[in-house]
């Protein structure tokens, strides 16, 4: 099956997953629905991780209300908690996700869009066996004011590694 993210912007609705058929493309099931009182606000990226486990950057509403997560869903839709984010310093709005080669989290990330924040960053985070989560590990890349916004990263929105094992 294909599963497709479901922003509903410009709506007063929360973002919801849907399940497609891959060969036919007719619509089967929602398997998050916008009724889920733990459905993502604003989701963006998706991935499926360790143990068949939905992972979905939600950037939040930027309002104080919904706050940027990663939520995570078991394949019936079931939420399962939130990765962690322990000891991450700077605001948190993800827009993607990858897994790297070394079984890394890398997760991109922007400043609040609603002050007009042109920061851009790339977040790492470590799965930790015991709790069948992400933790928070380290920020690699941190295009801010601070630093003149060096190297220039601004709201990035996708993220892959490529076969050289570099991230783009």
């Amino acid at each position: 099956y294909l599963l497709v993210i479901n922003q509903n912007v410009y709506t007063a609705y929360n973002g919801e997953v849907l399940r497609f058929d891959l060969n036919t493309g007719a619509f089967i099931a929602k398997v998050i629905p916008l009724t889920n009182p733990n459905a993502p606000y604003a989701p963006r990226g998706m991935i499926l991780g360790p143990n068949n486990v939905l992972y979905i950057a939600d950037f939040g509403g930027f309002d104080g209300v919904h706050p940027g997560r990663i939520a995570r869903y078991n394949g019936a839709g079931t939420f399962l908690g939130n990765v962690v984010t322990t000891g991450l310093t700077t605001p948190f709005y993800p827009m993607a996700l990858v897994v790297g080669p070394d079984g890394l989290l890398y997760v991109s990330g922007v400043g609040d869009l609603s002050y007009g924040s042109m920061d851009g960053f790339i977040f790492r985070f470590q799965f930790n066996s015991g709790t069948q989560n992400y933790q928070y590990l380290d920020t690699i890349v941190a295009s801010t004011a601070a630093n003149y916004y060096s190297p220039g990263l601004h709201s990035p929105e996708g993220i892959v590694f490529g076969p050289d094992g570099n991230i783009y």
